[in-house]
């Protein structure tokens, strides 16, 4: 995403990275694969409650006499717990994987020093958190934190170094 701060806090080299970077969500159809992911992931939720939605032996084995559909929402979300625990750490897995191609696709086109210094003036404006814990991370972080990306970027530019 875009807004009009990018143009005020950044100077025109990092405002070409980030451009850059989010044209690479483009070139490798992530928009298109969320969107996928999601419908995926409303199927199976959608599927599993009409399994739910008025099954009385459910409540039952739960200890629920009295149906109603507060009790059937309730059993419902319990049940899918333990699916939507996968799904999230899949999506969120997903989604950082294509921070990491869009980086990488902004760096293949000479952006490396411009989304690193970029990505500092944003990590700073959004006052981000700059050590996480690696397993809450990848259960609840759509991107990689400011370290793990810049050390990902000097990794590409060392390969480029190379050949």
């Amino acid at each position: 995403m875009l807004f009009d701060t990018l143009i005020k806090s950044h100077e025109q080299d990092q405002i070409l990275a980030v451009v850059n970077h989010e044209l690479g969500h483009v070139a490798h159809y992530h928009i298109l694969k969320n969107a996928l992911m999601s419908v995926v992931h409303l199927t199976i939720m959608f599927a599993l409650f009409s399994l739910c939605l008025n099954n009385k032996e459910l409540l039952l084995s739960f200890g629920v006499t009295h149906s109603s559909a507060f009790m059937y929402l309730l059993t419902f979300m319990t049940i899918y717990e333990p699916f939507n625990f996968p799904m999230q750490f899949l999506n969120m897995n997903m989604i950082r994987r294509a921070e990491y191609e869009a980086d990488a696709y902004a760096v293949k086109y000479n952006h490396a020093r411009g989304l690193k210094s970029g990505l500092i003036i944003l990590f700073k404006h959004n006052k981000g958190q700059l050590i996480v814990d690696p397993l809450y991370s990848a259960l609840n972080n759509s991107h990689p934190t400011l370290i793990e990306r810049l050390q990902a970027i000097d990794q590409l530019t060392e390969k480029d170094k190379l050949h």
